[in-house]
């Protein structure tokens, strides 16, 4: 179960004083920038998993959004949230646990999860669930408090001037204190995060690591230097898979954020095959050990490749080799 952190007043007014989008706001400097370049366009079914106080969704609705819900473990997070969208039509917020989060298929364009997976012990069917309720071409763009912050179990008061990685490779909670209250987090690797999306049938086509946007915090140099010396969150965006019922193209993955007009099958060869050496005929043709590059049985960079002689003119010359030896012998 998702234990929230923000289950008193108190608890919650110094998490709010701390969301302030000043320069000394970590998500307002580094997450929330990374997050709004991977959103794609307006007119989207939003779902925002772990909304919090519904900054995001009033933020999604500004810019067009076509609906939104937002879903949410603490009681005070919703209360909160729902006020700050009372004056929308179209967006809303339901108390739920993440855990069990289901959606019917096809149901948003959108889902979105901020910083809340690291409080849920078992990802991988919220992420199923999510890949479930996406339309085809959908995006799930999520992020967490990266695991280079989550491994350690010492946690110093105060702002941090040196960090500790530890135990990184063994997943599992931590205990921590939160805006003078204690917190779960369940740490696992960067590696476990994209597994757990990529079983899900999403297509990973972003990954990221939230660094300081300047223009952010261009008041304070001294935090940006600070906050480019360790990664604080991690982001991942899958997409589904293109709905191909119209006879639209499939996009590639590495076509990504291109116009879809032309595209090759398979990403273009790095040599032509043509021109590879490797792939010519004769040297398939050679025997093991020898090469068609000059520098020995193994080549050197940089020379091109030698003419190969016929077997006619390699006994011509043989030939012509031993007689002259004949006649030196004489």
């Amino acid at each position: 179960m998702v234990v929230p952190f923000t289950t008193t007043p108190e608890v919650f007014e110094r998490y709010a004083r701390k969301r302030d989008a000043s320069a000394f706001d970590p998500n307002h400097v580094m997450e929330e920038p990374a997050v709004l370049a991977e959103l794609g366009s307006a007119g989207l079914r939003v779902i925002d998993l772990g909304c919090g106080y519904g900054a995001f969704g009033a933020m999604a609705l500004s810019a067009g959004a076509a609906d939104y819900l937002g879903i949410d473990g603490s009681r005070t997070m919703i209360e909160d949230a729902s006020r700050r969208l009372a004056g929308t039509t179209n967006g809303r917020v339901e108390l739920g646990d993440l855990e069990d989060y289901t959606a019917a298929s096809g149901s948003a364009d959108l889902v979105t999860c901020r910083l809340a997976l690291q409080y849920v012990e078992d990802v991988r069917p919220v992420m199923d669930a999510v890949a479930h309720c996406l339309t085809p071409g959908g995006r799930f763009v999520m992020t967490a408090v990266h695991p280079v912050i989550t491994s350690p179990d010492n946690w110093p008061d105060g702002p941090r001037t040196s960090w500790t990685v530890d135990h990184y490779l063994e997943p599992g909670p931590r205990t921590r204190p939160w805006f003078g209250s204690e917190t779960l987090w369940h740490h696992r690797t960067v590696e476990q995060y994209a597994q757990a999306l990529l079983h899900t049938g999403l297509t990973l086509t972003a990954r990221r690591e939230c660094a300081p946007i300047p223009t952010r915090c261009a008041d304070e140099p001294g935090e940006l230097a600070r906050r480019r010396r360790v990664p604080l969150y991690l982001l991942l965006r899958g997409d589904g898979q293109p709905d191909r019922s119209e006879g639209k193209p499939r996009c590639p993955p590495w076509c990504a954020g291109r116009p879809v007009t032309s595209y090759r099958a398979q990403p273009p060869p790095l040599v032509s095959r043509s021109s590879n050496v490797w792939n010519s005929r004769r040297f398939r043709s050679l025997p093991p050990g020898r090469s068609l590059l000059r520098g020995g049985s193994h080549g050197t960079r940089g020379h091109r490749p030698r003419r190969t002689v016929d077997s006619a003119r390699t006994q011509t010359l043989e030939a012509a080799s031993a007689s002259a030896r004949g006649r030196r012998d004489q």
